[in-house]
């Protein structure tokens, strides 16, 4: 019931605040009305959203809690944690695959299995295939995760 509510909430407040754009496109003008459409659409659309706003005063500090918002946020977080890992994963695998490359070109090199040329080939390749940057990786982690 609750997602019925919210996608009804999106789309007649998405409708009417498009009304009021399409009459200020078309007729360059934003009578009464429009300004009623846009309030209602602004309202409708931010109850779709937040499903409870709390709004506090306490020692000079306003807070305003979106209840809604933050449970969505929070979602993302946990989302944005779950690919940081598996980012984090392939990171790990290619770095091991990288060095089992460059330990059989080594060897490859030792055996004169292959032209000084070819190997030198297959090391600028494996230089030039992109990483990731470990630190950087684990910054944005503990920035969605604190």
């Amino acid at each position: 019931m609750e997602n019925w509510a919210y996608m009804v909430g999106m789309i007649i407040g998405a409708v009417a605040i498009a009304a009021v754009c399409w009459v200020w496109v078309r007729k360059q003008t934003f009578g009464t009305g429009g300004i009623g459409l846009s309030i209602v659409g602004v309202i409708l659309v931010g109850l779709s959203v937040w499903k409870s706003v709390e709004v506090s005063y306490t020692n000079g500090n306003l807070v305003v809690r979106l209840q809604k918002l933050e449970q969505r946020l929070g979602q993302v977080a946990e989302a944005s944690s779950a690919v940081t890992q598996e980012v984090q994963k392939l990171t790990d695998s290619a770095n091991t695959t990288r060095e089992e490359f460059l330990k059989l070109t080594r060897t490859l090199e030792a055996r004169g299995t292959l032209p000084p040329a070819t190997i030198r080939d297959i090391r600028e390749a494996i230089a030039r295939a992109p990483t990731v940057d470990r630190a950087k990786l684990d910054s944005a982690r503990r920035l969605l995760n604190p």
